[in-house]
Protein backbone atom coordinates (compact mmCIF):
# COMPACT_ATOMS: atom_id res chain seq x y z
CA UNK A 1 0.00 0.00 0.00
CA UNK A 2 1.33 3.43 -0.95
CA UNK A 3 1.52 6.33 1.46
CA UNK A 4 -0.91 9.14 0.71
CA UNK A 5 1.69 11.74 1.64
CA UNK A 6 4.41 10.60 -0.76
CA UNK A 7 4.42 10.53 -4.53
CA UNK A 8 5.26 7.18 -6.13
CA UNK A 9 6.68 6.56 -9.58
CA UNK A 10 6.99 3.38 -11.61
CA UNK A 11 10.70 3.05 -10.77
CA UNK A 12 9.97 2.86 -7.04
CA UNK A 13 11.10 6.43 -6.24
CA UNK A 14 9.25 7.97 -3.28
CA UNK A 15 8.92 11.69 -2.70
CA UNK A 16 7.24 14.72 -4.20
CA UNK A 17 8.89 16.09 -7.34
CA UNK A 18 12.00 13.85 -7.04
CA UNK A 19 14.26 13.82 -10.09
CA UNK A 20 17.40 11.71 -10.37
CA UNK A 21 20.25 11.95 -12.87
CA UNK A 22 23.04 9.40 -13.16
CA UNK A 23 25.88 9.98 -15.59
CA UNK A 24 29.58 9.43 -16.18
CA UNK A 25 32.47 11.51 -17.49
CA UNK A 26 36.21 11.23 -17.96
CA UNK A 27 38.80 13.17 -16.00
CA UNK A 28 41.10 15.57 -17.81
CA UNK A 29 43.97 16.19 -15.39
CA UNK A 30 44.26 19.91 -14.64
CA UNK A 31 42.02 20.89 -17.57
CA UNK A 32 38.24 21.37 -17.64
CA UNK A 33 36.22 18.22 -18.27
CA UNK A 34 35.56 17.70 -21.99
CA UNK A 35 31.76 17.77 -22.38
CA UNK A 36 32.06 15.11 -25.10
CA UNK A 37 33.03 12.62 -22.35
CA UNK A 38 29.81 13.23 -20.37
CA UNK A 39 27.40 10.34 -20.97
CA UNK A 40 23.91 9.57 -19.69
CA UNK A 41 22.98 13.07 -18.48
CA UNK A 42 20.43 13.70 -21.28
CA UNK A 43 21.98 17.14 -21.79
CA UNK A 44 21.48 18.31 -18.18
CA UNK A 45 25.16 19.16 -17.52
CA UNK A 46 26.35 22.41 -19.08
CA UNK A 47 29.99 22.28 -17.95
CA UNK A 48 32.47 20.90 -15.41
CA UNK A 49 35.28 23.40 -14.90
CA UNK A 50 38.54 22.65 -13.05
CA UNK A 51 39.09 25.43 -10.48
CA UNK A 52 41.95 24.08 -8.35
CA UNK A 53 43.53 20.85 -7.14
CA UNK A 54 40.66 18.41 -6.79
CA UNK A 55 38.08 21.20 -7.20
CA UNK A 56 35.51 21.48 -9.97
CA UNK A 57 32.47 23.64 -10.65
CA UNK A 58 29.62 21.66 -12.19
CA UNK A 59 26.94 23.79 -13.84
CA UNK A 60 23.61 22.45 -15.04
CA UNK A 61 21.42 23.78 -17.83
CA UNK A 62 18.28 23.75 -15.66
CA UNK A 63 17.09 25.23 -12.40
CA UNK A 64 15.71 23.06 -9.57
CA UNK A 65 13.99 23.89 -6.29
CA UNK A 66 16.36 21.86 -4.12
CA UNK A 67 19.40 19.59 -4.42
CA UNK A 68 18.98 16.50 -2.24
CA UNK A 69 22.32 14.91 -2.99
CA UNK A 70 25.34 14.77 -5.25
CA UNK A 71 27.95 12.02 -5.04
CA UNK A 72 30.29 10.10 -7.26
CA UNK A 73 33.02 7.54 -7.41
CA UNK A 74 35.96 7.47 -9.77
CA UNK A 75 38.20 4.73 -11.11
CA UNK A 76 41.48 4.96 -12.95
CA UNK A 77 44.40 2.71 -13.81
CA UNK A 78 46.83 5.39 -12.60
CA UNK A 79 45.19 6.44 -9.31
CA UNK A 80 43.57 4.76 -6.35
CA UNK A 81 39.78 4.90 -6.18
CA UNK A 82 38.49 8.46 -5.91
CA UNK A 83 35.34 9.89 -4.37
CA UNK A 84 33.61 13.03 -5.62
CA UNK A 85 31.35 15.03 -3.29
CA UNK A 86 29.68 18.43 -3.30
CA UNK A 87 30.92 21.25 -1.09
CA UNK A 88 28.72 24.18 -2.08
CA UNK A 89 25.39 24.23 -3.94
CA UNK A 90 24.34 27.50 -5.60
CA UNK A 91 21.08 28.79 -7.10
CA UNK A 92 18.62 26.44 -5.40
CA UNK A 93 15.06 27.67 -5.76
CA UNK A 94 15.91 30.36 -8.31
CA UNK A 95 15.42 30.55 -12.07
CA UNK A 96 19.22 30.31 -12.50
CA UNK A 97 20.61 26.82 -13.27
CA UNK A 98 22.07 24.87 -10.35
CA UNK A 99 25.82 25.09 -9.82
CA UNK A 100 27.85 22.90 -7.47
CA UNK A 101 31.43 22.99 -6.26
CA UNK A 102 32.76 19.43 -6.27
CA UNK A 103 35.80 18.01 -4.54
CA UNK A 104 37.70 14.93 -5.69
CA UNK A 105 39.71 12.99 -3.11
CA UNK A 106 41.42 9.62 -2.92
CA UNK A 107 39.64 7.00 -0.84
CA UNK A 108 42.93 5.76 0.66
CA UNK A 109 44.22 9.06 2.07
CA UNK A 110 41.46 11.63 1.65
CA UNK A 111 43.90 13.89 -0.21
CA UNK A 112 42.56 16.21 -2.90
CA UNK A 113 43.37 14.93 -6.37
CA UNK A 114 42.72 16.12 -9.91
CA UNK A 115 40.74 13.60 -11.91
CA UNK A 116 43.32 11.77 -14.05
CA UNK A 117 43.11 11.88 -17.83
CA UNK A 118 40.73 9.11 -18.96
CA UNK A 119 39.86 8.29 -15.32
CA UNK A 120 36.13 7.54 -15.20
CA UNK A 121 33.73 9.17 -12.75
CA UNK A 122 30.21 7.88 -12.10
CA UNK A 123 27.90 10.55 -10.63
CA UNK A 124 24.44 10.52 -9.06
CA UNK A 125 22.47 13.73 -8.53
CA UNK A 126 19.05 13.89 -6.87
CA UNK A 127 16.82 16.96 -7.05
CA UNK A 128 13.43 18.01 -5.78
CA UNK A 129 11.19 20.23 -7.85
CA UNK A 130 7.64 21.53 -7.65
CA UNK A 131 7.44 21.62 -3.85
Amino acid sequence: MSSTTLGYSVNGQFGIGIKRCEFSFEGNGTDDIDVDTIHGDMGLVSSIVHTGTGLYTLTLKDAFTRVLGISGVGVSTSTATMVVNSLVISNEGTSTPISATLTSTTVATGAAIDLPVAGRVFMTMVFQDNV
